[in-house]
């Protein structure tokens, strides 16, 4: 098990990410837990998830410690744990389809090519989204290409875009799925 607490005069995150199937996340945004939840069942990691923020300033803060903290994670089950250096992974989600490429190369960029039509789906601000991957990839130190290839609806956009760095992290660590491969237990 991997754990950390990060805490700030604004935000507290506490985070366990291990190698079982339980997915426990509060952020403080539903929306945000939804794709949370989706990179990580996908991802073949448990993760259990609390963050506790300044919520009346917005959710930058929350989404940006929660990005510090998972890179800090994860660049430490990289240094502990065999992984596969190059992945990608084209994840559909409907209409739209994203792609992921990444290098676990100690030298940390993030190429952001995702192009939402809407300012907010929940709550969350969609610009949150490219907050967080900037603070996960410079703390997890790898380098991370996002692109978006075609996509109508937002929230397709937003899932297959989670969906898919979960596989990409699936995919260095040779986290294979098994059985029906779907958060909702079912697919249709």
């Amino acid at each position: 098990m991997y754990e950390l607490v990060r805490k700030t005069n604004e935000v507290e995150v506490n985070i366990k990410i291990n190698k079982t199937n339980h997915i426990n996340i509060d952020s403080g945004n539903g929306f945000f837990d939804h794709l949370l939840n989706s990179l990580f069942y996908y991802s073949g990691f448990g993760a259990d998830i609390k963050v506790v923020g300044d919520l009346q300033t917005g959710f930058h803060h929350s989404i940006e410690d929660l990005g510090i903290g998972l890179g800090q994670l994860f660049n430490e089950i990289f240094t502990k744990e065999n992984f596969i250096r190059f992945q990608e992974a084209y994840t559909p989600m409907d209409e739209a389809l994203v792609l992921l490429v990444s290098d676990i190369s100690n030298r940390p960029t993030l190429e952001y090519n995702v192009n939402f039509t809407i300012s907010r789906i929940a709550g969350l601000p969609l610009e949150l989204i490219e907050e967080f991957l900037i603070a996960f990839v410079n703390n997890a130190k790898i380098t991370l290409h996002v692109k978006m290839i075609s996509g109508k609806n937002n929230h397709h956009i937003a899932e297959a875009l989670f969906k898919g760095l979960g596989r990409l992290i699936a995919k260095h660590f040779n986290n294979e799925l098994k059985g029906v491969q779907s958060t909702k237990g079912k697919l249709l």
